[in-house]
């Protein structure tokens, strides 16, 4: 189940990405770090669940950094 979100957050991100670089404009750009961000939750679920907590703490770490920046461009643009 982890795996089937992280594909989907991954290729939505993805396409909002190309679509970005289509377009030529920065306002996607929080978005795609927004789905990545919950990409990279969902691989740290998978990480904590195998008994990885290392990578998983740090993949969390990387997760809430990638979700403050994220914010900070939706809501403080």
């Amino acid at each position: 189940m982890l795996n089937i979100l992280q594909i989907i957050f991954s290729l939505i991100g993805v396409v909002i990405a190309i679509n970005d670089l289509n377009v030529s404009s920065v306002d996607l750009s929080s978005y795609v770090y927004l789905f990545l961000g919950a990409s990279f939750l969902t691989l740290a679920a998978s990480q904590l669940k195998e008994k990885k907590k290392r990578i998983g703490m740090l993949t969390i770490f990387v997760t809430l950094l990638m979700f403050y920046v994220s914010f900070q461009g939706i809501f403080f643009t």
